[in-house]
């Protein structure tokens, strides 16, 4: 099967689990012997990855400026709903390349609904792979226009959704987004590893706690939760302990380390930087607690799985997606997303014999024996195989006529140039030949089968 995966960052580019699952799958997908062409964006987010280059990894597309380091200004429509560049040259790929079907996985930044509705004029299958409530992003940058995408996702029959939580689910239900299927539920998972611990914390070890947060460094993956936490701790006369930082640069990176000195445990906090996944593996390895008091709409961070399998038991905010999957006090600890409710569980850990030791030996079995990708890569592989296809339609008359639509412009393609182009490809369906007709001052290009017409910019007029 030739499977058309989108996404719009793709190791080695990463921000987060997000383009690991979407690699894991797609390796799992090539091995299996489907020929996967990898659509994914020019942006260079982690350049120090950058490395070897790989055929079937093409970064073509462009993600709009500022769509992951703040969520406001005019570029939300580029970024959510529609980017034309974007839309030519995913239309350009298709033809290129002939997909039996489009694995979607974030669109972020590409202009959501101009992606999925230019898939939708091939007629192309598609299973968007959702581990964010990235179709309401679209509906609500869409302004004006939020009933016409909302619209389309909820009658596009050649679309499936999967989401990775009943907390993403019901997210996205809640804001009255509709699709023609049913969701489908599926966990995120970890890949198998031959990594040992070989110790495991109590309080009566002589050696401190070791503390880890990985992940955006940032309020809404209760960063400043931690540090104030761990400072409540400290004060209480609970400081054998130390505290590692692991993510990009942000700016919230050194107000943290002034509050950590200001309230006197500055030498325990530590900054590592970003890492890879291997150098990850190590991190969880040489930390003995996984504190991570995410927002509850966060569907399922896999940092929590990967933890756990290695042994660094995860304390998690009770209310996110991953809470559905793991078990409190048995294989990670759930926690309110509070300040007081964090230091109470800390103090338990600290204070209570095989407490934490106990819940990361289970933990440690429990994630590589129950999360591995075969059920997922199963659900996927149906789904990839549906027979549900869309009304294939003109690309260029579609799209710009949405297009006008969308910026609010009365122009586009006037109706004798739409009933001209009818009528030749009606008198020339399935000649097997190449010919340029001239519409509205653009040369239309016939591809030897007869199929449709594309724009061709440089095509030489003539």
């Amino acid at each position: 099967m030739k499977i058309l995966l989108i996404s719009n960052l793709y190791p080695p580019q990463i921000v987060g689990g997000y383009e690991v699952l979407a690699y894991q799958m797609t390796e799992r997908l090539r091995a299996d012997g489907h020929n996967v062409y990898v659509l994914t964006s020019n942006e260079v987010i982690r350049s120090e990855f950058v490395a070897e280059k790989f055929e079937h990894i093409h970064p073509r597309l462009r993600i709009a400026e500022q769509t992951f380091s703040d969520n406001s200004g005019d570029y939300r429509f580029q970024a959510h709903v529609w980017q034309r560049f974007n839309n030519e040259e995913l239309h350009r790929v298709v033809d290129e390349f002939r997909p039996d079907v489009a694995y979607i996985w974030n669109t972020e930044g590409l202009g959501t609904f101009g992606i999925i509705h230019t898939l939708a004029c091939h007629g192309l299958p598609m299973v968007w792979h959702l581990q964010d409530s990235v179709p309401y992003k679209a509906i609500e940058a869409a302004g004006s226009h939020a009933a016409l995408v909302s619209d389309f996702f909820a009658r596009e029959k050649s679309l499936r959704i999967i989401t990775v939580s009943k907390t993403l689910t019901e997210e996205l239900t809640s804001y009255g987004t509709q699709f023609a299927h049913p969701i489908r539920e599926v966990r995120n998972w970890i890949l198998p590893h031959s990594r040992e611990r070989s110790d495991f914390w109590s309080p009566a070890t002589d050696r401190p706690l070791r503390i880890l947060f990985a992940g955006q460094l940032a309020p809404h993956k209760g960063f400043d939760f931690a540090i104030d936490a761990l400072s409540a701790l400290h004060n209480s006369g609970l400081s054998h302990f130390t505290f590692t930082l692991v993510g990009n640069q942000t700016k919230y990176v050194e107000s943290a380390l002034q509050r950590a000195h200001e309230n006197g445990w500055g030498e325990k906090i530590s900054f590592d930087g970003a890492k890879t996944m291997a150098e990850m593996a190590d991190s969880y390895l040489a930390h003995d607690l996984f504190l991570f008091p995410t927002w509850s709409r966060d569907p399922m961070p896999i940092v929590v799985l990967e933890s756990a399998s290695l042994g660094c038991v995860p304390m998690l905010s009770e209310y996110c997606g991953t809470a559905e999957w793991v078990q409190d006090g048995i294989d990670a600890i759930l926690v309110e997303r509070d300040v007081s409710a964090i230091v109470a569980s800390l103090t338990r850990v600290m204070s209570e014999p095989d407490y934490l030791s106990g819940i990361a030996r289970y933990g440690l079995e429990k994630m590589q024996s129950n999360f591995s990708i075969d059920d997922p890569l199963s659900l996927v592989k149906s789904l990839l195989n549906s027979p549900d296809k869309g009304v294939t339609e003109d690309f260029y008359t579609s799209t710009r006529t949405l297009e006008a639509t969308l910026l609010h412009k009365e122009t586009g393609p006037s109706q004798q140039s739409l009933a001209a182009r009818r009528l030749v490809k009606r008198a020339l369906s399935g000649a097997k030949l190449k010919f340029v007709i001239w519409v509205d001052g653009l040369p239309w290009v016939r591809d030897m089968a007869g199929t449709r017409a594309r724009n061709r910019e440089n095509f030489p007029k003539g």
